[in-house]
């Protein structure tokens, strides 16, 4: 089951990139970035509150000091920090070569795991994990050969070895958040994250003086632009955030971190059918692979 869980993640993330591009090139990054977990905490709370008949103090008080402590952690890792980074490797080194860079997220999920709980996936799980990186990796590497790539500056470099670390880092503290509370849904927990890492973005751009900033390019940016954030928001942030804790509720994180990094292959087919972009036969074999190695840990 929490296969296809971290599936349904790596989809809706998938889906998520076109709306955001757009919505990034008409707000910016920083703006989308931010407002995106405002909105998804809202969405989540709300969900919370009435699909588990919470109340908003239920909301807050029933996840005890644990959960609290890792899912924000978790929050600020992989949410505030972690994309933090990605969007400036975005801008210096380009989508795609940024993407090589993801690969390393498992390794670090895995690192941390074994640091924080001693545990050690099994010789099949590895095993489908290097095949299904080896695909991810295989492919970014045949489109970067294809398409003249950015110039791969250090500190571009830098900020997407610190995306990938802190991403998997905080899989893996969400991990031990939840099963710090067996009271804990996924939704709530998705909502504690993205409220952690919002409350963070959001003091930052208060502290900074770019608070006002942030909401009036919003309304400036126009209704197309508007709903592109929020189409984004829904599949990414609200859809993919708790998919993933459900996924992780499910399968150890580094097993997780590895089915999430599919994004990259599954955005293949999602490119033919928002951009009309052509599927070169170096698009379909490292893909193949990648599938290969989640059979290998359906089986496992």
């Amino acid at each position: 089951m929490g296969i296809w869980f971290g599936l349904a993640t790596a989809l809706c993330w998938s889906i998520g990139i076109f709306p955001f591009t757009e919505a990034s090139k008409a707000l910016g990054a920083n703006t989308v970035n931010t407002v995106r977990l405002l909105l998804a905490s809202i969405a989540l709370g709300l969900i919370t509150i009435l699909f588990h008949g919470l109340t908003p103090s239920e909301l807050i008080g029933i996840p005890g000091a644990q959960s609290w402590l890792w899912l924000s952690l978790s929050g600020l890792l992989g949410l505030s920090l972690g994309d933090y980074f990605s969007f400036r490797a975005f801008a210096r080194l380009g989508a795609r070569n940024s993407s090589v860079f993801s690969t390393l997220a498992p390794g670090a999920a895995l690192l941390v795991a074994f640091l924080l709980r001693g545990s050690i996936p099994r010789l099949f799980e590895i095993a489908g994990m290097l095949v299904t990186l080896g695909g991810v990796y295989l492919l970014l590497f045949l489109q970067n050969r294809d398409t003249p790539a950015e110039r791969m500056d250090k500190r571009g470099i830098t900020d997407a070895v610190m995306a990938a670390l802190c991403q998997g880092a905080g899989l893996v503290f969400s991990e031990i958040g939840m099963e710090a509370s067996v009271e804990l849904e996924p939704v709530h927990a998705a909502f504690m994250r993205m409220f952690s890492g919002c409350i963070v973005l959001y003091v930052i751009a208060f502290s900074t003086g770019r608070l006002g900033m942030l909401h009036k390019s919003v309304f400036r940016g126009g209704s197309k632009a508007g709903s592109m954030l929020l189409a984004g928001t829904l599949f990414g942030p609200v859809l993919g955030n708790t998919l993933a804790m459900l996924a992780v509720k499910h399968l150890a994180a580094p097993v997780a971190q590895t089915i999430f990094s599919l994004v990259p292959i599954m955005a293949i087919p999602l490119s033919a059918i928002f951009n009309k972009e052509k599927i070169s036969l170096n698009m379909v074999w490292p893909a193949l692979i990648a599938f290969l190695g989640v059979v290998i840990l359906v089986i496992s």
